[in-house]
């Protein structure tokens, strides 16, 4: 009995402990020049038709929304960040709903969800950088 329960509780923790190295690195492109729109809220329940992708530089992060959803990265432009069209075109993009879809029904707060989470910003032609970002969680945002 006491050999089951040992196994047992080796199995549940080598189960958690997995969870958490299965996290995935995500690549969203921020697509800065789109003109697409979608609804947001204000927060007094009117909603405002707004850019799909807004940015926003504030001391020293730089803040992503795409639609209601928050991003936040360091203000710290690195060479090595930048990437041809051929290296961003080599990786498997996903979109703003993928993520949304992932943290249905989860626990976890957002930011807890992925591994890793990168915003693609296209810089010229055939240039992009790509920011490291957390997504933030409603929860976290205070307006003033």
């Amino acid at each position: 009995m006491k050999n089951i329960l040992i196994n047992l509780i080796f199995v549940s923790t080598a189960f958690a402990f997995g969870q958490n190295l299965q996290k995935e690195k995500v690549y969203i492109l921020f697509e800065n020049s789109s003109t697409e729109k979608c609804f947001e809220e204000d927060g007094s329940g009117n909603t405002n038709y707004v850019n799909k992708f807004r940015k926003e530089l504030l001391e020293d992060h730089v803040y992503f929304r795409i639609c209601n959803e928050l991003f936040s990265s360091k203000k710290v432009y690195i060479s090595k960040n930048v990437y041809s069209k051929i290296e961003v075109d080599s990786l498997n993009l996903v979109n703003i709903n993928y993520l949304k879809s992932k943290s249905k029904g989860v626990k976890d707060f957002n930011h807890q969800i992925f591994n890793n989470i990168f915003l693609i910003e296209e810089i010229s032609k055939d240039k992009f950088y790509i920011h490291e970002v957390s997504w933030i969680d409603d929860i976290l945002i205070m307006e003033n």
